[in-house]
């Protein structure tokens, strides 16, 4: 058995099939299993990047005349943030109630 790191390296696991005098095709299968992990790390990476966006204060600003608009024509008016890392969708939240006010 061996117990793997949660980002193994792949030459790290060369290195320690072969003390394990493991085949070529253990090694080969190995290989491969790390590969797969590297892609579905960096693709749940990709995903989490996608809600770290804290937008900026130009961005809000052009943002608030037309969600303006859109209240004068509505009852209510709700604004939902999908930048869920740390608290910056409660931060832009406030930012962006400041300029519509």
């Amino acid at each position: 058995m061996i117990q793997a790191d949660l980002a193994p390296s792949p030459s790290n696991l060369g290195n320690r099939l072969a003390e394990l005098g493991r085949p070529a095709e253990a090694l080969r299968a190995e290989q491969e299993a790390v590969a797969i992990w590297r892609e579905l790390v960096a693709t749940a990476n990709r995903a989490r990047l996608a809600y770290m966006v804290r937008y900026s204060d130009e961005e809000l600003s052009e943002w608030a005349p037309r969600i303006q608009g859109l209240a004068g024509e509505a009852e209510v008016t709700q604004v939902l943030f999908s930048n869920c890392y740390s608290d910056w969708a409660h931060r832009n939240g406030q930012e962006l109630e400041t300029l519509v006010s």
